[in-house]
């Protein structure tokens, strides 16, 4: 079973990075697939076996302010992010630090409600995924003139 989940996850990685390299390759989603699901504001769902194969690991944090390891961290371009689970969905979510050690990081955000989980192992494949479905995004609409942003960052969708 481990070389299927294995398998799996090298034939995502491979999809995407040709689709990174602008090569007609596209991104799918679906029951079967590693991506299960996507809302409008660009939130998506795994499936059990990209978690696990990806290892992602979060912790259940609801306050506005809290401790995260900095390698939950995603630094990207000019911004630094968090991921957000959310009844299923992930997301990335900006917030501000506090202070910054060694390992630990103290941030504020107000993108977290109650039930909320914060993503703290295996976000650079969340930071891949959701580049992804962004310049997809950006790649289909009519009115972008330039390279789509790293992570979208809609307001009001159904996961904010």
């Amino acid at each position: 079973m481990s070389r299927v989940l294995i398998l799996s996850a090298l034939t995502f990685l491979a999809a995407i990075s040709a689709y990174s390299n602008e090569e007609e390759a596209e991104i799918e989603i679906g029951p079967d697939k590693g991506i299960t699901e996507l809302a409008p504001d660009k939130s998506f769902k795994l499936s059990p076996e990209a978690k696990q194969t990806f290892a992602i690991r979060t912790v259940a944090q609801s306050a506005n302010t809290f401790s995260v390891p900095n390698t939950a961290i995603v630094n990207a371009r000019t911004e630094s992010q968090l991921f957000r689970l959310r009844d299923g969905f992930y997301k990335p979510i900006h917030f501000k630090f506090l202070k910054q050690g060694d390992q630990m990081a103290t941030v504020q955000t107000t993108e977290l409600k109650a039930g909320d989980e914060v993503v703290v192992q295996g976000v650079g494949f969340l930071r891949i995924v959701a580049a992804q479905l962004g310049e997809k995004e950006n790649a289909e609409s009519p009115e972008s003139n330039s390279k789509a942003s790293a992570v979208p960052t809609e307001k009001g969708a159904d996961h904010d």
